[in-house]
This record gives structure tokens, sequence and C-alpha cells, in this order.
């Protein structure tokens, strides 16, 4: 019977014996023992912390195809955590991540071409890679995806499009987009004018910390 990866920690009294099993896969080319492995130096866990074995070990995973591995190495060549910072072979390893279907990997390439970070400024390439991440339930691609229906940024404007992804990450609980999904409904943007849902959507923004729901539900206590 081949060994697998044991993700439950109950398996193990101590972390160094989880450490000492997954090196042992590792070693075979176990490739998610060789992310787990990378992220045990990585935070030195059950092993001493070693950025540069930390990368060794992602870059063996993400050489065989696993995303999430290539995602670390990307994050290392970011950092200039066990490398030398390098945000050509970051954003190479992020991108590979992005293809292979990781989430996190599509929302920062999102960004990369929105700010134009280490790639030519390209909007409906990140909206592109936004929607990506998006369909995987990631609530920031989605308030975001609704910020550039608002503003037609990369795509054509449309505040009814706007209104159905804020609405969408609010029910997910972002709190940016619960903000935005509060100024829409006080301003009627995309939606009729409704002052208590406004209300509603603003207070459950500024329980989570908004700045911006926090001044304005000030404003409106003053005024009201």
């Amino acid at each position: 019977m081949s060994k697998d990866v044991i993700k439950n920690d109950e398996k193990f009294k101590t972390k160094d014996q989880k450490f000492a099993y997954n090196l042992e896969l590792a070693k075979q080319g176990n490739a998610k023992a060789q992310l787990l492995v990378g992220i045990a130096y990585d935070g030195g866990d059950g092993v001493e912390k070693d950025g540069k074995e930390a990368i060794e070990w992602f870059r063996k995973a993400a050489e065989q195809g696993l995303p999430e591995a290539q995602f670390y190495v990307g994050l290392c060549y970011l950092k200039g955590n066990g490398v030398e910072a390098n945000q050509e072979e970051a954003l190479k390893w992020n991108r590979k991540a992005a293809e292979g279907g990781l989430s996190e990997a599509q929302y920062n390439l999102a960004n990369s071409y929105f700010f134009g970070s280490g790639v030519v400024k390209d909007e409906e390439i990140a909206v592109f890679w936004w929607f990506r991440a998006a369909e995987q339930g990631d609530e920031e691609a989605m308030n975001n995806l609704g910020h550039c229906y608002e503003h037609g940024l990369g795509v054509v404007k449309d505040e009814k499009e706007a209104f159905d992804w804020y609405s969408i990450a609010a029910e997910l609980h972002e709190p940016t987009a619960q903000c935005n999904l509060g100024r829409f409904y006080i301003n009627g943007i995309g939606v009729e004018k409704n002052y208590e849902e406004a209300l509603k959507w603003y207070k459950l923004s500024a329980e989570q910390g908004d700045e911006e729901a926090i001044e304005v539900l000030k404003a409106m206590k003053n005024s009201g």
C-alpha cells in the first residue's frame, strides 16, 4: 500500500514527527508532500526556519505542476524569501499558478495588470482574471468586478452589473462591497433608492471596520 500525505495533525504526537513523515514522502517525489515540507521550512513548523530550503521544496513541487507550489515560488521571488527578489520570476510563477486554476494567483495576476505592476497596464486582462477568481468564490475579486463595471474600467460601464457583483460579494461578507452596496442603495445607482437597505449594508460594513462606512453612518446620524 502506497503512503499518502496525512493532513490530520492528530496522526502525529509532535510537529517534528509530521515533518519527518512528509519529508520522507517528499524525497520520494510526492508533490503535495514537497509543498508541505516547503511550508514547514517557510514557517519554522516542526523544523528550523530556512527560506532557502523552503523555496527549493516549493520549486520541486511547482515543477511537477502543482499550482499551490507555483504560487509559493512566486511569493518567494516577490518577497526575496530564500532567493534574491525578482519581480519577473515572481510574475512568471504566479501566472503559472493562475493558469493552473488557483484563485489567489488569479486575483494577484489581475491586480498586476490593473495597476501595471511588472506588466503593461491592461484593465481588460485584469477583468478577465478577476472574473476567473470570482467564479471560484473570491469575494474581493467580485467587489473589484463591481468597481470595474461601475466605472467602465476594462468593460462597458454597466451600473446594474456593478450592483449585481457588489451584491454577491456583500452577501459573502466582503466589507468594501457591503459599503459599496450601501452607497448604491442610498443614491439609487443600478437599483431603486432604499434608505433602509443602505443603512443595513453600511452597518454590516462598519461592523467589520470599514472606515468609509463608519464615516457615512456618522454623517447619516448627524443629519437625521
